[in-house]
């Protein structure tokens, strides 16, 4: 009977840190399913795995901090009216004027 309550308790804080890294995950540009697995089965140490993950171009494109070149696709502060990379200067609504 201890043995189960033991079980227990160590699947709640298991599934605690799942449903935390999970969206972590997600938010860095990673699969959200990787980062439920990782904090289930690792605990904390899963957590911590994910949240020194650097963010991928994925997660910056979906924060809206960045924004992609519709010239050269290289990833530009989202605030920008000229590409830093190929020049290209961007109107307000986002079209590129050559």
């Amino acid at each position: 009977m201890e043995y189960m309550a033991y079980l227990m308790f160590h699947l709640a804080i298991g599934l605690i840190f799942a449903l935390m890294t999970a969206p972590i995950s997600e938010y860095k540009g990673r699969d959200r399913l990787a980062g439920f697995f990782l904090g289930l089965f690792l605990g904390p140490i899963g957590t911590l795995i994910v949240l020194c993950q650097p963010k991928t171009e994925a997660g910056k494109l979906r924060t809206g901090k960045r924004k992609k070149c519709p010239s050269c696709a290289e990833l530009i502060k989202a605030e920008a009216i000229k590409c830093r990379y190929c020049g290209e200067i961007f109107t307000t609504d986002a079209e590129v004027k050559t």
